[in-house]
């Protein structure tokens, strides 16, 4: 009597389980192919991640070389290969490198040209830094001035630039005004301050006494 009860228990349970499995455990099945097939897919993205670094910085290396033997035109091209996606880490510098190696072989014409490519397109992480300092460094080759952004990380230096695209144009009060907000700025670096007391005191020594006014 005993065994038919466990007979038939048995088959309740091997009942239950195989109701279970089909409710639930070919998803089971299916929801552990895809955590097995998205660890795979990220291993695979970080490894290419770690090669397309490595070749980057390769190629980085390669110009710097250039460089140093003076074969300005090779390391031209050398940076140019990592210029072509701006979203990239290497973008910005490589752009500078690459202006820097034009204007040592004489090209200073291409070489403004990647200046003023950087200041138009590295206005976003991780670049931005690298696309305000080409702003200032084209800032000279127009009338327009140069655009002040607050948030930029070279905001004091455009700031100067500015100023003295002012003094440029003979509008030494406008400028005055720049160089006097500055000067009474503490977040803005020390040497900074000076030249500007140094730049108010030359165009504006009227002024000078607002130096002490809060």
């Amino acid at each position: 009597m005993n065994d038919l009860i466990q007979e038939i228990e048995d088959d309740i349970r091997h009942e239950r389980m195989q109701q279970l499995w089909h409710k639930v455990g070919k998803a089971m099945v299916v929801i552990s192919a895809v955590v097995v097939l998205a660890t795979v897919v990220a291993v695979l993205l970080q490894n290419h991640r770690q090669s397309v670094a490595i070749a980057e910085t390769g190629k980085f290396i390669k110009g710097l070389d250039r460089i140093n033997v003076e074969d300005y035109k090779g390391a031209a091209e050398a940076f140019d290969a990592l210029t072509h996606d701006e979203n990239t880490p290497y973008y910005g510098l490589a752009m500078l490198r690459k202006a820097q190696a034009q204007n040592l072989s004489g090209d200073h014409d291409g070489a403004l040209k990647t200046y003023k490519t950087l200041a138009e397109h590295g206005n976003a992480p991780p670049n931005e830094a690298f696309g305000a300092f080409a702003k200032i460094l084209t800032a000279g080759e127009s009338d327009k001035l140069l655009e002040v952004t607050p948030i930029s990380p070279l905001y004091y230096a455009q700031n100067e630039r500015k100023a003295w695209q002012l003094v440029a144009q003979g509008k030494n009060d406008d400028a005055a005004s720049i160089f006097l907000s500055m000067s009474k700025d503490e977040q803005a670096p020390l040497s900074m301050r000076r030249r500007c007391v140094e730049a108010l005191q030359y165009l504006a020594p009227n002024k000078m006494a607002a130096l002490h006014e809060k």
